[in-house]
């Protein structure tokens, strides 16, 4: 169970657990099956903090509690897990730069196809992935004469009519009004929009649990997210990580952060949250096992390249011949093909390491 004690400041505070399977005693092996969604959770003190379906620890009030997971069926709790709550207010002070650029980014409205195109949309631009907070705080609230918002009744706003549709919105379908993030924004216009709710402090990097799995077609992995900052704080941010895709043929990625393994191969999914970025390597193996009783390590690389045969359950082809050999490293190392006498000279030669010769020839290392 990650974590294993949860704490969340502040309102609108959330954490993901991610729970996995326990092999052979080891919690953090990346064979490890996901139960996220495969277990039951109950707040003993819903008033503290309620739990999703998925996972996902939301604040509601001051004070400590515990989450029970249960394994559907089993009749008996898996683990109890501890939770402390502070920083709930009736009047939360909401910051753009810590709450609200991080939901336009998550919901896209911040993207070069959205109002962060060259001339923005519909007469609304903003900084491309809110890079600059204080330009998009203030065409949100005062431009147009700030028809866009409404601090006295912030649920009449454009701003949050049409990304939830209650009007027609070019780009669709961007907010649900019952989703914590409609909330966190009418909390925003209620507290005055400030462009910040305190020092603001820069992220510094992004920890990724898990950074490696290994599973097989139609295997799922919740992810959860943490954001390291400048003051040393940490802070939950996997509601409002980014995840894409580097290769859809092999992975689906889910805006909650719950990853399919659609097809077989290696993939990584980016996450990016803030300024920073990271990845979670997904492998899912061709075979159960490869057979390389003909292959022979002659250099660092070729054992880097045996673990990865192994690791994907594929069988390397045999060594090609001289004259394939002979084009091929001329193209990748001076980009162009030998010539016929080269050719000629080389297939020709009955020198052992002649292929070894050559490569060192080509990279300049002999005269």
């Amino acid at each position: 169970m990650v974590p294993e004690k949860a704490t969340l400041a502040g309102n609108f505070a959330r954490v993901q657990l991610v729970v996995s399977e326990v092999i052979d005693g080891n919690r953090s092996s990346d064979r490890s099956s996901d139960l996220t969604r495969k277990v039951l959770y109950t707040s003993l003190n819903p008033d503290v903090v309620s739990v999703s379906r998925s996972g996902e620890l939301l604040a509601r009030g001051n004070g400590t509690t515990r989450v029970e997971v249960m394994v559907p069926g089993g009749g008996k709790a898996v683990q109890l897990i501890e939770v402390t709550v502070s920083g709930v207010t009736a009047d939360p002070a909401i910051g753009f730069r810590q709450q609200i650029s991080p939901i336009l980014s998550k919901h896209g409205c911040n993207s070069g196809s959205c109002h962060a195109a060259q001339y923005g949309k519909g007469g609304f631009k903003l900084s491309v992935f809110g890079y600059n907070a204080d330009f998009d705080r203030k065409a949100i609230i005062r431009e147009r004469h700030q028809r866009r918002v409404s601090l006295v009744s912030p649920r009449e706003s454009l701003f949050l009519r049409k990304p939830t549709m209650q009007v027609p919105h070019g780009g669709g379908h961007r907010l649900d009004q019952q989703s914590v993030d409609h909330d966190i924004l009418v909390a925003w216009l209620l507290s005055g929009a400030a462009l910040s709710s305190g020092k603001a402090h820069e992220v510094t990097r992004l920890e990724v649990f898990p950074k490696r799995r290994v599973g097989t077609v139609g295997t799922t992995q919740q992810l959860r997210v943490i954001a390291h900052y400048n003051d040393k704080t940490v802070r939950d941010v996997t509601a409002w990580a980014k995840y894409d895709s580097m290769d859809e043929s092999i992975l689906e990625v889910a805006p909650s952060g719950l990853i399919t393994a659609s097809g077989r191969g290696q993939a990584p999914v980016m996450i990016r949250f803030g300024s920073q970025a990271d990845i979670s390597m997904f492998v899912t193996p061709f075979a159960t096992n490869a057979r390389l009783d003909g292959w022979k390590n002659n250099n660092f690389v070729d054992e880097l390249a045996a673990a990865k045969f192994r690791e994907l359950g594929i069988e390397p082809s045999g060594l090609c011949d001289d004259a394939t050999f002979l084009r091929r490293v001329t193209l990748d190392l001076i980009g162009t093909l030998p010539s016929p006498e080269m050719a000629r000279a080389f297939i020709d030669s009955k020198v052992p390491d002649k292929r070894q010769r050559i490569i060192d020839e080509l990279l300049g290392l002999t005269g």
